[in-house]
């Protein structure tokens, strides 16, 4: 009997081989490609889903449904801790829980938003801090708060080297030119009841007490208040009005003396005494002189640069409404 040997697989060119190899990188790419395709996937629904969480959280509480946007706000925020807008969601919350009169859930939401929080927010977030403080009756903790968190009180002034603190209240301090400036603001007849030390200490006494008062006002956000924000924007354009009068009109108003003159002689009556036939010496009352042309002259040259102005503007006015 003839043995033969066992039949051999032909070998596989190196072309063949090649091929085999090329065919399950791309086996293997497509399906690395399909899992990063699912992933990418995943995580785009992620964001959108997040997004439409958080877009349908603001929607309810600028409708008043806070809680219901708080628990859409809370989930939110469990599921994305690292995201740059987790302190302003957050506040957002806190000021849900404001609204609702929660004020300690509030806190613990401010407390977090405050970490990373940009300096603007952070001011924001340090407000509703001593409020909601206040609110729970924890005052020690609201002034310590308001004390810690400096860019609460307004930016201090530059002062002269040579200018004296009086008095300080809490983060608040009252400087001896603080008290000048305050009384130069009031009529002349009221100035000079705060002439000697003692009524000097009186009247700082006062600017103490307002001073205590504004703050436990500005704890309760009263400053954010419609009607103080109206207030205030009144007083502000009263205070322009002024600046504007005595900065561009006033200054430019410089008589001579002959026109001085030529005034006390057209309005003796009011340099009179009572019951005196003649007027007062002009030298003895030229100062009451001054002021009274300088009145005048503002006042003229007021009318005349509203008519121009109220010409150049289109002004319209609708009289009839003051009889209704």
């Amino acid at each position: 009997m003839e043995l033969r040997s066992p039949p051999q697989k032909p070998e596989k060119s190196s072309k063949q081989k090649t091929s085999l190899n090329i065919s399950l990188f791309g086996l293997v790419m497509v399906t690395l490609l399909a899992i990063l395709a699912l992933q990418l996937s995943n995580y785009v629904a992620g964001v959108e889903s997040g997004n439409a969480l958080r877009h349908v959280a603001a929607q309810l509480k600028s409708a008043g449904i806070t809680d219901e946007s708080a628990k859409l706000y809370e989930q939110y925020l469990t599921h994305n801790t690292n995201k740059p807008d987790y302190s302003a969601t957050a506040f957002s919350l806190a000021e849900n829980y404001v609204d609702q009169g929660q004020f300690e859930k509030a806190l613990s939401w401010l407390y977090r938003a405050e970490r990373h929080a940009k300096p603007t927010l952070k001011n924001k977030i340090a407000q509703k801090i001593v409020y909601c403080l206040v609110r729970l009756g924890k005052v020690q903790a609201a002034n310590n708060a308001l004390s810690t968190r400096t860019s609460i009180s307004a930016e201090q002034k530059k002062r002269d080297e040579n200018d004296k603190l009086v008095a300080k209240i809490g983060p608040e301090e009252i400087y001896r030119s603080d008290i000048e400036e305050a009384m130069s603001a009031l009529p002349p007849g009221m100035a000079k009841q705060f002439d000697s030390r003692e009524k000097k200490q009186l009247f700082l006494q006062q600017m103490i007490a307002d001073a205590l008062l504004a703050q436990k006002a500005r704890k309760l956000q009263m400053h954010k208040q419609p009607e103080y924000t109206h207030k205030l924007e009144q007083l502000g354009k009263q205070i322009l009005v002024n600046e504007y009068m005595d900065k561009e009109i006033l200054k430019n108003i410089s008589p001579k003396d002959i026109d001085l003159q030529n005034h006390y002689a057209a309005n003796q009556e009011k340099f009179k005494l009572k019951d005196a036939e003649e007027p007062l010496p002009f030298e003895k009352v030229k100062a009451q002189v001054e002021r009274d042309y300088k009145q005048l002259a503002l006042s003229t040259t007021i009318q005349e640069m509203l008519a121009q102005e109220v010409a150049s503007k289109g002004v319209e006015l609708f009289m009839e409404a003051l009889n209704d």
